[in-house]
């Protein structure tokens, strides 16, 4: 019973916590079904003094208590979901994580593995049939008729997010434990996620932060590890760069020329929108400032996650939070027992995708990042830190 409940837990934010929700006709209470079962786990656990938290997780959650009660004071009492999911519920949750069973490590796996293999589907379906699944606004605003600009939308609804949750896992898949065979497998369907999700960046980081992974892989490996990967992994990503080169299924990768690239503009765009800030705006931070900025700036997105979280939270809230979950992520890769190379390469990619787009702050991207890292650390050592 209780590993269906945790089971039903994660399932229920990696899936609810997307546009599947509103599929089911829960889109109203979207927050609220998705964490429910996991803030459950965690109320249990807190009664039974059982949570094991690093102290940088500790700082989080007490800064996000802060933040509320900040917010509140100011008459910024909608936020409060928002800093519940961001700052609170995943990093509580860390401290049951942190002592989870084998058998629980491998649902959260086979939690994981099954959100990739949908992710795959559907992007594939939609980029087959140019259309989406479960049509969204922020769908119908990136789109165009020109066939090699499409971009699939599968369940987070844009690209963009699509892409750094799947290439999130992905690192974290290279760098475990597990079966090279599995490994490569889910590397080849993210990659080809990626292609269906049309993002130049992600692909183009994912690729090259999974190389050095391929090549230890290959080094390390049996006489047979080496011939699958010279025989069958390394064809394969030759074929396919012709194949994505010389047609429409290259997308924005291989088609697009200097003159249309207006992600690359928005990007740089995106360090300008301090300026039309006023100053108690920029300190303090607001939910409307994000929509405000894309109307008066006339952009389709702020390309920086960095900047969003600064500008949503604002520079009092925003640049400790930054710092404190940088801080966690490397306790939290120091307590795993990562090479230096894979710590770097884990870093890199959130990092070199979250500042190319504004989902870093969205806390769906932390809750993926979470649960890829326990689902596929390898063991070192567990935390003392009891609440």
């Amino acid at each position: 019973m209780k590993l269906f409940f945790f089971a039903f837990a994660i399932f229920s934010v990696i899936f609810l916590d997307t546009n599947l929700i509103y599929l089911l006709g829960l889109g109203e209470n979207r927050t609220t079904v998705a964490y429910i079962p996991l803030t459950c786990i965690i109320i249990i656990e807190i009664l039974r003094k059982r949570l094991q938290l690093n102290k940088w997780a500790i700082i989080i959650v007490l800064w996000g208590i802060l933040g509320i009660l900040f917010k509140i004071s100011i008459g910024q009492a909608e936020v409060f979901k928002r800093y519940l999911t961001f700052f609170i519920i995943p990093f509580l949750f860390t401290g049951y994580l942190n002592r989870i069973t084998i058998k629980e490590k491998c649902i959260l796996q086979h939690v994981i593995f099954l959100f990739i293999l949908v992710e795959c589907c559907m992007a594939v379906y939609e980029r087959i049939n140019l259309s989406p699944l479960l049509d969204t606004e922020s769908y119908q605003a990136i789109q165009s008729d020109i066939t090699w600009t499409f971009r699939a939308s599968a369940l987070l609804g844009h690209p963009l997010g699509n892409a750094m949750a799947v290439s999130t896992i992905n690192i974290f898949i290279l760098c475990s434990r597990i079966k090279p065979k599995i490994k490569f497998a889910y590397f080849i369907l993210i990659m080809i996620s990626l292609i269906c999700f049309n993002e130049r960046g992600n692909i183009i980081i994912t690729f090259f932060t999974s190389l050095p992974i391929i090549f230890q892989t290959y080094k390390k490996g049996n006489k047979y590890l080496k011939q699958k990967i010279l025989f069958l992994l390394l064809p394969m990503i030759i074929i396919s760069i012709s194949i994505l080169s010389n047609s429409d299924l290259g997308g924005r990768l291989f088609n697009i020329n200097h003159n249309q690239d207006g992600s690359s503009l928005a990007r740089i765009e995106a360090f300008n929108v301090f300026a039309y800030l006023k100053t108690d705006e920029l300190l303090l931070g607001n939910p409307s400032n994000y929509n405000y900025l894309l109307e008066k700036m006339n952009l389709a997105g702020i390309e920086n996650g960095i900047i969003t979280i600064l500008i949503s939270y604002g520079l009092i809230i925003g640049i400790p939070t930054i710092l404190f979950l940088l801080s966690f992520q490397i306790k939290e890769l120091n307590a795993a027992a990562y090479s230096k190379l894979h710590k770097l390469l884990i870093l890199i990619t959130f990092y070199g995708i979250g500042i190319t787009n504004p989902h870093l702050s969205n806390p769906y991207q932390w809750f993926i990042f979470i649960c890829a890292y326990y689902a596929f650390r390898p063991n070192k050592k567990t935390y003392k830190f009891k609440i």
